[in-house]
């Protein structure tokens, strides 16, 4: 295997498909793995020369894969998601880095652990149930979608603060078969990702955006899922589509708000902006985007509005706590049927461990955060 301490069996191959299948350039690989320069990376690839062990080991961590891996001489699968990749890619326009792609992977993860969990049982199928209700357009698809979330217009507006609509969103999600994960992206500029998937879709938020973004995100979201697609979402790129249009449409009906504003003389107003946010329990910015749509603000008071700091990241915090945050971050709805699922015997410890990212030491700490009273 070694000749003058260098790995001789290691794939080249697989040295060169690791590094694309994350987007990175040779360069960029160097930075990372200090100690191994970009001329002899590309001789590993080409198969010119071989890494020693500890630079091996260095490659692994930074393509996120167990070395095993890299002394496989089969050719790799063009894996799913790399079709993803490129679709998005293709789609946005921009390169999607490294960090979007370990995103993306961690949704991808969420949705194989939800085919497990569910398995062949008769499950509400979110894609299936649409096509069953002969949903055809994004007006249908809205009226659908309350009916379907028991969530009429009135009931949204009691909601006062967003955070609580989310978590209830999520809930009433998972019912119906779209599975809501956050997780805190170091990629700040994107609100959320979904993965397509004609039984088990997943969305997952960043948790580092507020939870008006997260909810307005959650929308946007669906619709890529009712398109069928798989989707980045990335808000600074492009306002005018129609994800963005259904989103502020469901949350805030045209009609509706029309009624709302009868007798208003003035819109360049940021206290009427303010009371109509709240009123719908969405942002400012959602708001003003509306009233923008609706030719009742300019487009320059709309980008003020934006840029007066009313999108906000996310403050709030769970103090620390590793439990909390992973209940947040996967959701009451998973975590119970996960514990309703080991309880009932269906599954084993090892499987709740694999389920919630957790050392099976601390399953029962979860368990008791769960349902002790105190998530």
């Amino acid at each position: 295997m070694t000749k003058n301490n260098r790995m001789t069996s290691v794939s080249s191959v697989r040295l060169r498909y690791a590094r694309e299948y994350y987007g990175l350039s040779i360069d960029q690989v160097s930075q990372k793995a200090k100690s191994i320069k970009p001329a002899d990376l590309l001789r590993y690839e080409e198969g010119a020369d071989f890494p020693t062990y500890s630079k091996l080991e260095l490659l692994a961590h930074v393509y996120r894969r167990p070395m095993l891996y890299f002394f496989f001489k089969t050719q790799p699968q063009d894996e799913e998601l790399i079709t993803a990749f490129r679709s998005v890619e293709k789609e946005i326009g921009p390169h999607l880095d490294m960090q979007i792609r370990v995103m993306m992977e961690k949704a991808s993860l969420y949705r194989l652990n939800i085919a497990e969990l569910f398995g062949k049982q008769e499950q509400p199928k979110f894609t299936l149930k649409l096509e069953e209700s002969n949903v055809k357009s994004d007006i249908s698809l809205s009226a659908w979608l309350r009916d379907a979330l028991a969530l009429p217009l009135e009931k949204q507006k009691q909601y006062k603060k967003a955070e609580f609509l989310v978590e209830d969103l999520r809930e009433k999600l998972f019912n119906i078969g779209i599975y809501v994960f956050k997780d805190s992206f170091r990629a700040n500029d994107v609100s959320g990702i979904c993965l397509y998937d004609e039984l088990f879709p997943v969305i997952l938020l960043n948790n580092k955006t507020s939870f008006t973004r997260q909810l307005f995100t959650i929308f946007h979201e669906i619709y890529h899922l009712y398109c069928k697609e798989t989707d980045v979402y990335l808000p600074k790129l492009n306002e005018e589509t129609a994800c963005n249009r259904f989103a502020g449409e469901f949350l805030i009906p045209t009609a509706d708000l029309q009624k709302r504003l009868e007798g208003v003389n003035s819109f360049h107003d940021m206290k009427l902006i303010e009371s109509l946010a709240d009123e719908y329990t969405v942002s400012r910015t959602a708001m003003a985007y509306r009233l923008k749509s609706c030719n009742k603000i300019s487009p320059s008071f709309y980008l003020s509005v934006q840029d007066d700091g009313i999108r906000r990241m996310n403050t709030e915090s769970s103090g620390g706590n590793f439990y909390y945050t992973r209940l947040s971050y996967l959701g009451k709805p998973y975590v119970k049927r996960v514990f309703s699922d080991y309880y009932a015997g269906i599954i084993n410890i090892s499987a709740v461990a694999k389920y919630t990212g957790l050392k099976t030491a601390h399953i029962s700490t979860l368990s008791s955060f769960m349902f002790g009273g105190e998530y």
